[in-house]
């Protein structure tokens, strides 16, 4: 997050040398509805917290997911196979992450409405794709 001193580790292969979208921490209201602009053909990453994995969690009062592990899928996002990134940082604890992408053409791609409170999320835009396979999705 931009107002973080976090870092990603652990990120996968295909998401290096993304351009990564340093977006604030919490910031995202229940309601919003973020928007990223491409100028070319772009794979987008979008790395959430998944919802209930911490062990201190709190339940509903922790999830920051946004709601989108239910909203991506039902816009056409997958859920990208193996690990998804880890994050380090002071205080941040043992969230586990998740995320989902979606190729995309140029212009302006509208993310599902936030479904939560506080949500904290980062979005990996990936250029350069020419014909390049695209990620691959997590088996049904």
């Amino acid at each position: 997050w931009k107002d973080r001193e976090y870092v990603f580790s652990q990120v996968p292969d295909v998401m290096s040398a993304g351009v990564h979208l340093r977006l604030p921490h919490r910031a995202f209201r229940r309601g919003h509805v973020p928007v990223v602009e491409v100028d070319e053909p772009a794979a987008l990453f979008v790395i959430f917290e998944l919802p209930g994995t911490s062990l201190t969690s709190r339940g509903d009062d922790d999830n920051r997911s946004g709601g989108f592990g239910t909203s991506l899928p039902r816009k056409g996002w997958q859920k990208l196979a193996g690990k998804a990134p880890k994050i380090l940082g002071p205080k941040y604890g043992d969230k586990q992450q998740v995320v989902y992408f979606k190729v995309v053409e140029p212009g302006k791609i509208s993310l599902p409405k936030i479904a939560t409170t506080d949500t904290c999320a980062s979005i990996v835009a990936k250029f350069g794709l020419n014909g390049a396979p695209p990620p691959k999705p997590e088996a049904a």
